[in-house]
């Protein structure tokens, strides 16, 4: 090829990605990305030859291209005092250890209910939620169910089918929460995502801002989009 085009970027210094940039060494090289940094603190310097900045995200919801959005972020539960780090971001067996706790996920099915159910306004109370892992996602989708709200599990180990329908259900609101680990923080195109639920703590602006950005696609009707925050990211983060 002449010309290669990298979506996502930042993941460019992975071995799968230079595999093919080093076998193709006269190839132009374009990566796009929204978060061009690591948490592992690797540069991309020896793969691209510049940096053009994009419009910010402030101007883009002002030009219309992303939605508005709100954040609620109440007084976290959580206590990460003792908890290392690992690769740049939290170590994760350590972190479901501190967030995998019954009152944690009743304050999310309990600000799901205030915030994002009674706010539709007749729109699918959709909401995808972030949590730290497998067993982590698998205990809160079980709280939500148990307080009435169809939520179901999805991540690495759903079958591409069962993951595929749920998606395409998702879409439309059935069901209206997914609860996933990984799966979903890159890429994934819903328009009509009312609200995205934190409750993964991270170091990472890259990963914070990749899964806010899930619910800033516009569609018409959709006033705003909301950002449920119960692990103080934002407070690390800002704005």
């Amino acid at each position: 090829p002449d010309l290669i085009v990298v979506d996502e970027a930042h993941h460019s210094v992975s071995r799968s990605y230079r595999a093919i940039l080093d076998h193709c060494p006269e190839a132009y090289v374009v990566g796009l990305t929204a978060t061009p940094c690591r948490t592992d603190g690797t540069g991309l310097g020896d793969l691209f030859g510049g940096l053009v900045l994009g419009p910010s995200v402030q101007d883009l919801i002002a030009q219309g291209y992303l939605a508005p959005y709100r954040i609620v972020a109440p007084p976290t539960k959580v206590d990460l005092t003792g908890v290392h780090r690992r690769g740049g971001d939290y170590v994760r067996g350590e972190l479901e250890a501190v967030v995998d706790r019954a009152t944690i996920m009743g304050d999310a099915v309990g600000h799901y209910l205030k915030h994002v159910q009674s706010k539709a306004n007749g729109r699918p109370p959709t909401c995808l939620t972030y949590c730290v892992s497998r067993q982590h996602a698998k205990h809160v989708a079980a709280a939500y169910r148990e307080a009435g709200v169809d939520a179901r599990y999805c991540a690495g180990d759903t079958p591409k089918a069962e993951r595929d329908a749920l998606v395409a259900g998702f879409r439309v609101g059935v069901p209206p929460v997914i609860v996933s680990v990984d799966l979903f923080g890159e890429g994934l195109d819903i328009p009509g995502l009312f609200a995205v639920q934190l409750l993964r703590p991270t170091v990472s602006l890259t990963l914070h801002l990749q899964q806010i950005g899930r619910a800033l696609r516009p569609e018409v009707g959709k006033d705003y989009a909301l950002v449920l925050d119960h692990v103080g990211n934002t407070w690390k983060h800002g704005l």
